[in-house]
């Protein structure tokens, strides 16, 4: 709650957003700055958003879970910084503290689960190489090295034998396959 007032109470209610909010005056400041709506309107999210950040990180962690699922990984962390108006070490250590992993890992995850999705496909028989550059991977050698790296196999190998091939006491919890 940013104003810790319902939001019933603020109906028909003039406040000074100054006296209720520790950031008042730079929000004040920045909604009076002669800028285009859509620069002001990022500029106030991102105060908000600082406001939110001493009150709950869960706001930004959802946020940028969200938006690494939306992309499909397919997300820098200095685009998340961006979004945010975090720095991207400040984005790193959040995302550690609260999901257990940096950014950058849950993004290479969810690449690794969307080319899972494809190459589990039965009737998918495109060469691997789409499969990488769709998924968001750079090559066919980078999907690789992310397969070998959490599935301790290369995505030939799994397209070849299937789930058996994989060593389930090797893949790292964090990791879940269906």
């Amino acid at each position: 709650m940013i104003l810790h007032e319902h939001a019933s109470s603020l109906t028909n209610t003039v406040y000074d957003i100054k006296e209720y909010m520790k950031n008042g005056e730079q929000i004040v400041s920045a909604a009076c700055k002669d800028l285009p709506v859509q620069e002001k309107a990022m500029l106030l999210s991102k105060l908000i958003r600082i406001r939110m950040k001493e009150d709950d990180s869960s706001y930004l962690i959802r946020y940028c879970t969200d938006r690494i699922y939306e992309k499909h990984g397919n997300i820098k962390v200095s685009e998340l910084g961006i979004e945010t108006g975090y720095s991207e070490r400040y984005l790193g250590k959040v995302f550690e503290k609260y999901v257990g992993v940096s950014p950058k890992i849950y993004c290479e995850i969810m690449r690794l689960q969307n080319s899972l999705q494809k190459l589990s496909d039965s009737s998918n028989y495109e060469p691997l190489i789409n499969l990488a550059l769709d998924s968001g991977f750079f090559d066919h050698a980078h999907m690789n090295r992310c397969y070998k790296r959490f599935l301790h196999c290369s995505s030939g190998t799994l397209r070849k034998h299937g789930f058996s091939c994989l060593d389930y006491n090797k893949i790292d919890p964090y990791l879940v396959l269906n």
